[in-house]
């Protein structure tokens, strides 16, 4: 069998381009696409036939591919000067899940939990994280081991003040 060089871009023993695959993971992860309307989407634009199996394989490979950055910056926020936390509530397949995230100067990470517990603040920052934890007034940000200080949201702590003291806007 002869077979020439791979064009730039393509990497070998595959048939979408690096970039190609970097959108389609980035449309089904943050964009939320179905693999259906990714397969729409491609037929559409200049049609191009993929299988499912094909584009579980491209999201798996390039989760495998950021995976050691992602630990890494994982490993470098809690020794940030500032990292801001929060969590929010997130529906998956119709169970209730936790999304935290911590983010600062020229980054934002993210962190998909079960439970909204302080357990998940000392995963993402450890226990004693030594900077400046900037938060909202929920309570597992309350007493949590920082060395330096903790600063609160105003708006947030209006309103719990507002509670508090049975005020309600």
């Amino acid at each position: 069998m002869v077979q020439g060089e791979s064009p730039d871009g393509i990497v070998p023993g595959q048939d979408l381009s690096v970039n190609l695959q970097a959108l389609l993971v980035w449309l089904g992860n943050y964009g939320h696409l179905s693999y259906a309307k990714l397969q729409e989407l491609l037929w559409e634009l200049g049609e191009i036939e993929i299988g499912t199996g094909t584009l579980q394989k491209t999201n798996q490979r390039v989760a495998m591919a950021v995976e050691s950055a992602v630990e890494g910056l994982w490993e470098w926020a809690p020794l940030q000067p500032n990292v801001h936390v929060d969590e929010t509530p997130w529906c998956v397949m119709g169970v209730k899940e936790w999304l935290w995230t911590a983010s600062g100067e020229g980054f934002c990470l993210f962190h998909a939990a079960d439970t909204r517990g302080r357990a998940e603040l000392e995963t993402m920052l450890g226990k004693e994280f030594a900077g400046v934890l900037s938060s909202d007034d929920f309570s597992v940000y309350n007493g949590c081991s920082v060395q330096a200080q903790q600063t609160k949201c105003d708006s947030n702590l209006s309103l719990s003040t507002s509670f508090r003291n049975g005020i309600f806007p």
